[in-house]
């Protein structure tokens, strides 16, 4: 898998997807991964960001999966 990272604030250390499971749960530094950035280009052309959901960065895969889960609020149920 390559991922190429673009833009500021990717923390070292730290995935870019915080889903263990995620192909993109890499680092800056890691094998196929180019740049940092809170965007990545795929190597299959497909380009995805990453957001803060809660204390974790999930890319928007996930991101997206993580609030379709959540248990809707009881005040917006009508």
């Amino acid at each position: 898998m390559d991922a190429i990272l673009l833009q500021d604030g990717l923390e070292s250390g730290h995935p870019f997807c915080g889903n263990p499971e995620c192909e993109l749960h890499v680092c800056v530094g890691g094998p196929g991964v180019k740049g940092i950035g809170n965007w990545a280009i795929l190597e299959n052309g497909r380009m995805t960001g990453r957001g803060l959901y809660g204390t974790t960065f999930l890319c928007d895969e996930c991101g997206r999966r993580f609030i379709k889960d959540l248990p809707v609020a009881a005040s917006v149920r009508r």
